[in-house]
């Protein structure tokens, strides 16, 4: 799926992944492939911190676990206490990565080697509010699944993010932030726009599917975003979908006079509230042809 993006797009993009989709080799090939990443640390996830020796100025790595980093910085995260999510970036923090290699014989092999990464330590610092959509809404979900959660790295509600762009710790928390709106997007789209309601095993039905799923969100969250630049009522996105997409059509055959048979279409759909969509969207000229 990566690949099909890059070759439609070009630019620097974002892969935020879950927990269990961490792989060395994985990150490798996302990296090569001008992606970067961003995921949460583990329990057992081995890191190491680069620190100088005194007098001879040599370079070690000492091991530090997860837990350990969080707890250190975790001071820091009380101070901020204006913030919806509290964060504290680490420096110095590497961890093992594959590398093309050539051994003593000039034989092509792969090396594991110091690689220096990001290291982000947040925390949910204010009480979550009812909207969920929103951008800070959630750091990390709290219900989640036990066998999930016993494996994070986590300190007094702090988690760690860990990913390649240390030179930019602030863009790494705000692609974290984001992966909430695609939870809510998957829940949505499973709940009201019925993505699992396709039986079918073909593939080009499966994309027809999904692509008239992803039509119909585009359409529900244009319609809310209109309504709130208008100074009009909140509608939810439940709403929207009852009063525009789940409606009755009904078709009818009329003579006008002067006029061909022309065919009417009857949608049962609030006309004041969605006019400017329909006015937007709805195609000037409609023709249809029998065969």
């Amino acid at each position: 799926m990566l690949q099909a993006v890059r070759k439609q797009v070009t630019c620097r993009l974002w892969v935020v992944m879950d927990r269990w989709y961490f792989s060395k080799p994985f990150l490798i090939q996302c990296e090569s492939a001008d992606f970067d990443w961003v995921t949460k640390a583990k329990r057992n996830t081995q890191m190491f911190r680069r620190v100088m020796e005194p007098g001879t100025g040599r370079e070690r790595f000492v091991p530090i676990r997860p837990k350990d980093l969080i707890r250190e910085v975790y001071p820091m995260l009380r101070v901020q206490t204006r913030v919806d999510i509290a964060s504290v970036a680490c420096e110095d923090i590497f961890m093992k990565m594959p590398k093309a290699s050539v051994n003593r014989w000039g034989q092509p092999c792969t090396k594991m080697k110091y690689t220096r990464i990001a290291a982000i330590v947040g925390k949910r610092m204010k009480p979550r509010d009812n909207k969920e959509d929103t951008e800070s809404s959630t750091f990390l979900n709290p219900n989640e699944p036990e066998e999930i959660t016993e494996v994070a790295a986590e300190y007094k509600g702090a988690y760690l993010l860990i990913s390649n762009r240390y030179d930019a710790p602030s863009e790494v928390m705000g692609a974290w932030l984001k992966r909430w709106r695609i939870e809510v997007l998957f829940r949505t789209a499973k709940q009201e726009l019925g993505m699992l309601n396709c039986h079918s095993s073909n593939e080009n039905h499966i994309h027809a599917h999904m692509t008239l799923l992803f039509t119909a969100e585009t359409l529900v969250r244009y319609i809310t975003w209109q309504q709130k630049t208008a100074g009009e009522e909140d509608c939810t996105h439940g709403q929207v979908i009852r009063n525009l997409l789940c409606i009755r059509c009904r078709t009818r055959q009329a003579t006008r006079k002067n006029e061909q048979d022309s065919i009417m279409i009857d949608l049962d759909t609030p006309a004041k509230k969605f006019a400017r969509l329909i006015r937007d969207f709805w195609p000037t000229k409609l023709e249809m042809r029998m065969v």
